[in-house]
């Protein structure tokens, strides 16, 4: 079954089933990269430094992305406990549970129709 999350880019926030959580500049940045290249199989370490850490690339080393990749997949996991993403400095980063997930950019039609859901089940509940 697909799991839709959706993200709030201006908030730097994930939100599944109505719980949100908020990630710093560095956890968000790890989390685009992931998702935008949910395609491949996993991201090498260098395109995930470069991205996450860019112009910083060459004092990064194993325990920052290590460190990154801990908090991001304890936070992931709070919105829903199957959540994992890999790491291997052989082998890259990448998450097969992301790749089951519909991502849904936060706007203003998301948020309509989130609005609408709610006002539709409260009527329900008055009825």
């Amino acid at each position: 079954m697909m799991k839709i999350i959706v993200i709030d880019e201006t908030m730097r926030s994930l939100s599944f089933k109505g719980k949100i959580i908020l990630l710093t500049k560095k956890e968000f940045l790890l989390f685009e990269c992931i998702t935008n290249e949910r395609k491949e199989e996993t991201i090498s370490v260098n395109d995930v430094i470069g991205y996450v850490w860019q112009g910083r690339e060459t004092i990064i080393g194993r325990i920052n992305i290590s460190q990154l990749i801990f908090r991001l997949r304890r936070k992931l996991t709070f919105l829903d406990s199957s959540a994992d993403i890999s790491f291997s400095m052989a082998n890259g980063v990448g998450s097969h549970y992301l790749k089951k997930c519909i991502l849904v950019k936060d706007n203003i039609l998301i948020r309509f129709i989130l609005s609408f859901t709610q006002s539709i089940l409260y009527k329900k509940v008055r009825e």
